[in-house]
């Protein structure tokens, strides 16, 4: 099948400023790459050279999240397009990979027989760069089927043509995603809940300030060569199998319960997402006990409670009973209970446990 594209220098050079703030044009880019020079799929993929965790990956949708997921898992390493252009001496310029990788080679790979051929498929031909400065990692490719024709020197001169244009937006789109990770780090830092970002393989991208005290006190995490890790055996494991289901070929969140050196449990939702096209985890990890001064706050202005009134009510939600709340407040059992009924009465519930989940229903705060 002979492709026709449409007009390259012009029209598609406008889509790549294009993408320089806008996510959804990022995401386009190889989708309108692959059609501009007649290829059925591409990818184009940025990185730092110092942090390979901060990253945007843009597909073209000719494979699926599972199959690239299993790509990722079992046969990245068997690449053998990827290490062509990751020598040394093929940086920085476009290559047809027939040119570094002899085709009867291909045919008799791994990642041929039982990646591509495993899932259907029959790319055979390919036309990639890999990107290397001190400022940016990039890789760029774009790929046909067995049937269709090799690419040409023509196809070759019009992506080499797209590779400035390409190296400058992400250059300042990097910078811009970097403004907007602070104001996001800043956001996460008034959660009441310790949150973690953590890449596939548990490498940490990012902690609030909540999460960082966790990890410093020694309570219920460490980190181990940029990994996060869980102080218990038991919990290593949980934390393990929440990870290997989120980053699966079908993804899946995932809600543990965790103990802490300090005797109390904590529970924890592990969360897949996508970032720049790249799979990472949200860790969410809740602790009820550590409701504070805001909640205490909240309550007095939503429901009119008393100061004492506010802190017996927070001190129920975090898994006190009353007697325990007694004791902590050193007063009488029989008072703490008139100062139950009282809440009740004015947060408009009947029982204990429904003023324990108006108080967990409450937007959580860090102090």
């Amino acid at each position: 099948m002979r492709y026709k594209p449409m007009m390259f220098a012009g029209l598609f050079l406008e889509e790549i400023f294009d993408a320089v703030d806008d996510d959804a044009q990022f995401q386009r880019l190889s989708t309108r790459l692959a059609h501009n020079l007649g290829a059925r799929s591409g990818v184009l993929h940025w990185s730092l050279p110092d942090d390979e965790e901060e990253q945007e990956i843009s597909y073209s949708g000719h494979f699926s999240p599972e199959d690239m997921a299993r790509f990722e898992g079992d046969f990245a390493r068997d690449d053998l397009w990827a290490a062509a252009v990751e020598r040394p001496e093929a940086h920085n310029r476009v290559w047809t990979l027939e040119t570094l990788v002899p085709r009867e080679r291909f045919e008799a790979s791994r990642i041929y027989n039982e990646w591509i051929r495993g899932i259907g498929d029959d790319t055979m031909h390919a036309l990639a760069a890999a990107i290397r400065t001190p400022e940016i990692r990039i890789d760029i490719a774009v790929h046909r089927g067995r049937t269709q024709q090799p690419f040409d020197a023509e196809a070759l001169a019009k992506l080499t043509r797209c590779i400035s244009p390409i190296r400058r937006m992400i250059l300042v789109r990097r910078k811009l995603r970097a403004g907007r990770s602070d104001a996001a780090a800043n956001a996460l830092d008034q959660v009441g809940d310790a949150t973690f970002t953590l890449a596939s393989n548990g490498r940490i991208l990012h902690m609030n300030r909540l999460a960082q005290t966790m990890v410093d006190g020694g309570v219920l995490f460490r980190v181990r060569h940029g990994r996060l890790h869980a102080l218990s055996v038991s919990d290593e494991s949980k934390l393990s199998d929440a990870i290997a289901a989120a980053v699966g070929a079908k993804p899946d969140s995932g809600a543990l319960l965790l103990g802490g050196t300090d005797g109390r449990w904590r529970s924890a939702v592990l969360m897949p997402v996508w970032s720049g096209g790249a799979r990472q985890l949200v860790l969410v990890v809740s602790d009820a006990a550590q409701r504070g001064p805001r909640t205490e706050r909240n309550l007095r202005a939503l429901y009119g409670l008393s100061q004492a009134e506010a802190g017996i009510a927070t001190l129920l939600a975090g898994g006190l009973s009353p007697t325990e709340v007694a004791e902590q407040r050193a007063t009488s059992i029989g008072t703490i209970r008139v100062q139950i009924k009282s809440i009740a009465a004015k947060m408009d519930v009947s029982r204990q446990s429904e003023i324990v989940r108006a108080v967990l229903n409450l937007p959580k705060l860090a102090p």
